[in-house]
C-alpha cells in the first residue's frame, strides 16, 4: 500500500543468503519453480515477509508430475515439458461440471465435451476454448460476486467444497451453469453457432507489434508487426501464455526458450521471437515467429566448426579511419 515517503517505511537492509529460502541437491534430483508458492513448510515465512503473492500451482504440479515420473530426461523430453499444454487448472474446474445435466441442449452439448476433454488446449480444441472462456472470463468473476475471491485457482478450490456463503447445492449449480452458457453465448458470437466447429485457436493469437510501428507509415506498420497466429496453451499450462479476456489475444509468456546440453553442447536448442534481425526488410526479421507459435526450436549452436558451417550470412565489421 501507499506509504508516506518521510523514511519511516524505507527498507532496513537485505536477508542474508542463508536467511533466504534455499534447496541444495533434492533427492528428486531436479529443482523446477514456475513462480508458486514454494517457500519451504519450515520457512519463518511470517517474520521475513518474502511475499505475499503467488501463482496458480498447476503449471508447477504439472513440472513435478512430468519429471518425477522419467529419470532419464532427454533433450526432446525437455522441450515437449516447455512447451506442455496441459491446464491442470481448467481439469479442475471442468471437474466442478461432472455429473450435472441441463435442459438447454447447447449446454447439454457442451458439457459433454468438457466431460470428454483431456485437459490439453490445442488450438483445435472446442474443448479448450470452452473451458478457458468460462473458468476465467464467467465462472470466476461471477463466483467472486458471491465470494469476494479473484483467482481462478481460488474460486475452483472453494467451489470444491464451499461453505454457506454460497448457499445449498442447488445455488452452487446455478452458478456454474449460469456461468457457462454465459461463455457459451460469448464464443457463438465470435465464432458462430456450431460448436463442433469451435477452436481455440480461432480466439487464442499472438500478434507482436513493436512500439516504433506508431511511427511508421501504415504499410511499413504492418512490414513490422507480426501476427496475428492461432498459439495453443494459456496463464496456466507451462507453456505459459496469458490473454486480454478482450480478444483473447496474447499479452504474456515465454518468447524465449532454451534447452542445454551440457555433454554435448552443439546438441543445445533454443527459440526466440519475432526474429533474428531486428530490420523488416531482412528475410530474418520474423523467420523465428511461426517456429515458436508451433513450439519449434533452433540449434543453439557453440563450437566455431559447428557455427561456421551452419552461417548463411557473415556481417564484417571494420573500424574506419
Amino acid at each position: 500500500m501507499p506509504v508516506p515517503g518521510d523514511g519511516r517505511y524505507e527498507w532496513q537492509g537485505f536477508w542474508r543468503q542463508d536467511e533466504l529460502p534455499s534447496i541444495h541437491n533434492p533427492e528428486r534430483g531436479w529443482v523446477a519453480s514456475a513462480n508458486e508458492m514454494n517457500l519451504p513448510p519450515d520457512y519463518p515465512a511470517e517474520a521475513r515477509n518474502l511475499g505475499f503473492e503467488w501463482a496458480d500451482p498447476c503449471r508447477m504440479n504439472r513440472i513435478d508430475a512430468v519429471l518425477s515420473a522419467n529419470d532419464k530426461v532427454s533433450i526432446e523430453d525437455s522441450l515437449a515439458l516447455q512447451t506442455d499444454i496441459f491446464c491442470g487448472s481448467a481439469v479442475r474446474a471442468t471437474a466442478l461440471l461432472r455429473g450435472l445435466r441441463s435442459d438447454d441442449p447447447e449446454v447439454e452439448q457442451a458439457l459433454r465435451l468438457l466431460g470428454a476433454w483431456d485437459g490439453h488446449e490445442t488450438i483445435e480444441s472446442p474443448a479448450a476454448a470452452i473451458a478457458e472462456v468460462w473458468l476465467n472470463k464467467y465462472l470466476t468473476p461471477d463466483a467472486a460476486k458471491l465470494i469476494a475471491f479473484g483467482s481462478a485457482y481460488a474460486v475452483a478450490t472453494y467451489l470444491q467444497a464451499p461453505d454457506g456463503a454460497l448457499g445449498d447445492e442447488a445455488a452452487k449449480q446455478a452458478v456454474l451453469l449460469s456461468s457457462l452458457r454465459a461463455a457459451l453465448d460469448d464464443i457463438a458470437g465470435r465464432l458462430g453457432p456450431d460448436m463442433a466447429h469451435w477452436r481455440w485457436g480461432d480466439l487464442h493469437h499472438a500478434r507482436f507489434v513493436p512500439a516504433a510501428a506508431v511511427l511508421a507509415e501504415a504499410d511499413l506498420r504492418e512490414r513490422m508487426s507480426h501476427g496475428p497466429t492461432p498459439i495453443p496453451g494459456s496463464a496456466f499450462t507451462v507453456r505459459a501464455a496469458t490473454y486480454r479476456m478482450e480478444d483473447f489475444g496474447a499479452i504474456n509468456g515465454g518468447s524465449f526458450r532454451m534447452v542445454v546440453d551440457v555433454g554435448d553442447w552443439d546438441n543445445s536448442r533454443i527459440i526466440n521471437s519475432p526474429g533474428q534481425s531486428g530490420d523488416p526488410a531482412s528475410a530474418h526479421y520474423s523467420d523465428l515467429f511461426p517456429l515458436w507459435a508451433d513450439g519449434k526450436y533452433v540449434p543453439m549452436l557453440w563450437t566455431r566448426s559447428a557455427i561456421n558451417e551452419a552461417a548463411r550470412l557473415v556481417i564484417e565489421l571494420t573500424p574506419g579511419r
